[in-house]
């Protein structure tokens, strides 16, 4: 039992290398000031008449985004989305780790904004959860596996005699670190 609990803490730990990797290099980064960019193009909406969106949060989402892929094919833009983030008068498309719109009622009408954003910013917003919803599926998968490489790692080390008194030691500073920091 012990063998195989100790070859899938390790495989899972293997296979999932990659997005805490991601999440720390995007974390770490934007901690010390590099949080990223996107770059931005203002796109001309076309005149009321011919288009109106009325953004408001108590519209029918799937009528909202209707409206958003109406307004995009007749823009001719080659942006898809999975769904919308509307607050008050704007909304974004998202996932907003790739090229996505935000779009804003105004009084002189319509501002849409294309945003694009460069691989820091990219990262972090997938590190927020802001990525493609198969992403974010996987994101869930990753957490729960991240819970049991935990606990695996750490009855590995008490039920090992040699190992017991450094894993106890290791885990009552890293709590003790981790209440008195949440703390301050």
């Amino acid at each position: 039992m012990r063998r195989k609990i100790l070859t899938l803490h390790l495989l899972l730990a293997a296979f999932m290398a990659p997005a805490f990797i991601m999440v720390a290099v995007s974390g770490g980064l934007y901690l010390l000031g590099v949080k990223g960019a996107e770059a931005e193009t203002n796109i001309s909406a076309p005149s009321q008449e011919t288009f109106d969106i009325v953004i408001d949060e108590s519209r029918n989402p799937s009528d909202l985004e209707a409206d958003v892929r109406a307004l995009i094919n007749q823009l001719g833009l080659d942006i898809d989305f999975e769904y919308l983030r509307v607050r008050g008068t704007s909304l974004t498309t998202r996932p907003t780790s790739r090229e996505h719109l935000f779009v804003s009622n105004t009084d002189q009408g319509l501002e849409i904004l294309k945003r694009t954003p460069d691989l820091q910013s990219s990262m972090m917003e997938l590190h927020k959860g802001h990525g493609p919803t198969l992403y974010k599926t996987y994101q869930k998968w990753v957490a729960v596996g991240l819970i049991f490489v935990m606990l695996s790692g750490l009855w590995m080390g008490l039920s090992n005699k040699a190992l017991r008194q450094r894993t106890l030691v290791s885990l009552g500073l890293g709590l003790v670190t981790f209440v008195v920091l949440i703390l301050l």
